[in-house]
Order: structure tokens, then sequence, then C-alpha cells
């Protein structure tokens, strides 16, 4: 697995399909974080903080495996924007809803028994939310286990090729401190300074971050898939 070459082709990817990437990672912000953007533009309240709960619990993976089908057809050059609905559309919404359920769960566990086999696990199950924007209809162990053998001998690797953005991540940092420094300069309400900072900060997160690495872990999904399809075939050649 070639580090500079997957990122180079996800950085191309991102962007001849930048708009659809972009819809993708606005569409999990709102699912998964508006209640925290709601906190900080300073809206809070029980009511809207325990409908977002839900939101983000029953539309949420929903919402993760239909977007990661819009970036797996972009890769293909067929991809829709009604895509990120895939899962609602597909009558199959509830064997998705349990079966990211159980992901989370099982690496939940696994990180409470300790940090290093969490991110183990995190790895090995990876490929389970593309395999159902794939076939939401895909049995939840059968997608278990093919998860297991596309990232069988490929975890390090892929631990590896996700700490390469560490330097984005530093500078993206820094831009958002040096942003919110100038704001509160620039604006006599320091609270004014601090939430104009975080928003375009936050636009820095998911207008180019986010959907990079989205497109880059495409990459990877397509390329550990093509290896799994290989192997079943040369195994099925040799059965024959």
């Amino acid at each position: 697995m070639n580090y500079s070459e997957m990122r180079a082709k996800g950085m191309q990817l991102m962007e001849e399909n930048y708009s659809k990437f972009l819809f993708v990672a606005v569409m999990t912000v709102l699912v998964y974080g508006l209640s925290s953007i709601l906190s900080t533009l300073g809206i809070q309240s029980f009511p809207i903080s325990g409908i977002m709960f839900f939101v983000a619990l029953f539309v949420g993976p929903a919402i993760t495996v239909g977007g990661l089908r819009m970036m797996i057809n972009a890769k293909r050059g067929n991809a829709q924007f009604s895509d990120i609905l895939y899962v609602f559309k597909s009558g199959n919404y509830w064997n998705v809803f349990v079966t990211m359920l159980l992901m989370e769960i099982k690496i939940i566990l696994w990180t409470l028994l300790f940090i290093v086999p969490g991110i183990i696990k995190s790895l090995e199950y990876s490929m389970v939310p593309y395999l159902l924007a794939e076939d939401a209809g895909m049995d939840g162990k059968l997608a278990f286990d093919t998860s297991r053998e596309m990232t069988d001998g490929k975890k390090g690797n892929m631990f590896i090729l996700a700490l390469t953005f560490i330097g984005w991540i530093l500078l993206i940092f820094l831009a958002t401190f040096v942003i919110t420094l100038v704001t509160l300069l620039a604006c006599r309400d320091q609270n004014t300074g601090k939430l104009i900072g975080t928003i375009l900060g936050d636009c820095l997160v998911y207008a180019f971050f986010v959907p990079y690495v989205n497109a880059t872990f495409v990459v990877v999904y397509e390329f550990l898939a093509e290896m799994h399809a290989g192997k079943t075939n040369s195994l099925q050649n040799h059965i024959d």
C-alpha cells in the first residue's frame, strides 16, 4: 500500500467530485454535529439536544452508509445526490442500523478493554460500512467476516496511512488558532471573535480535510476490495 499514491488518488477523486464529497461532509455534520453547532451559537436546550441525539442514533448510520455509497459511486463515475438516501430506499434500514450499532458496540467494548485492541478492531471492522454501502441487505455476520478478511495483514498500513494526515491536522489547528486570534483582535466582543474563529476553523475542516480523508479511504476500500476479490476468485478456481 503506497501511502503517497493513495493520498494522491484521494485528492484527485475529491477534486473531480468535490460537490458530492462536500455534500456528504455537510450532511454528516448536520446529523451528528448540529447539537454542537447550535451550542456554539448559544442555542441550547434539553428538547433540542434530545431530538438531535435520536437523529444521530437512528438517522446517522443510514446517512453514513448512504454517504459512502455516493462517494464509492463517485469514484466509479455514476454518483447521484440521491445516493445519500440509499439505505432508506433499499428497504434494509433495520439491517444497516443493527449492523452499524453492533459494530460501534464491539469497538467501544474492545476500547474499554484497552486502547490498542480498540484501534485494531476499529480497523478490522472499518470496511463494514463500505460493504453495506454496496449492499444494504448484506448479512451482518458476513459483513464483519468480509471486513476482517479484507483488512487482514493491512491494518498496520491503514493505521500508518491515517497517521500521515497528522500534518494536515496540525496545519488546520494552526490556521484555526491564527483565524481565532485575528478575529479576537478585530472584534470588541470576545465571544463574537471566538464564535467567528470557531466557525471559520470548522469550515476548513469540513470543506477540505474531511472530504480529502473520505476520498482517500474510498480509494483504500476499492484497493482492498479488488485484492479480496482476486484472492476469492483464485481460491475458487483452485477448488474447481
